[in-house]
């Protein structure tokens, strides 16, 4: 069952907020804005805008407040995970934050996310 997770790598479903967080009379707001309007945490409308796990109860909630469907205020997107290999370069953590800022910004810019073409002067 999991023989292909080295080449293939694993597959999750990210749960986006999109649809909601983008309508008019949301955009604009604070998450505290937002949690007072639907009775929601600020912690939970933080997490939305995060895509981290939120409590079902607020899918609920906002269908409720909204009148609508859950697939109205949320998107799913399938994404595969790559494991590391032994032969892939990574960046090394204890980097100062202007080198990780300018390989993202390197690598956001010329389309890429190999770190191996990252343009950030060694240490």
């Amino acid at each position: 069952m999991y023989d292909d997770i080295l080449d293939r790598g694993i597959k999750r479903t990210i749960i986006s907020f999109d649809p909601f967080l983008k309508r008019d009379d949301v955009m604009g707001l604070t998450d505290a804005q937002v949690g007072r309007r639907f009775g929601l945490e600020t912690s939970t409308v933080k997490a939305m805008r995060l895509h981290q796990d939120v409590p079902f109860d607020t899918i609920q909630k906002i269908c409720h407040a909204l009148g609508c469907q859950p697939g109205d205020i949320l998107n799913a997107t399938e994404v595969w995970t790559i494991l590391p290999t032994k032969k892939a370069r990574t960046i090394d953590v204890r980097a100062p934050v202007e080198r990780l800022t300018s390989c993202y910004v390197s690598a956001h810019l010329c389309g890429s996310l190999s770190a191996a073409r990252c343009s950030a002067p060694a240490r």
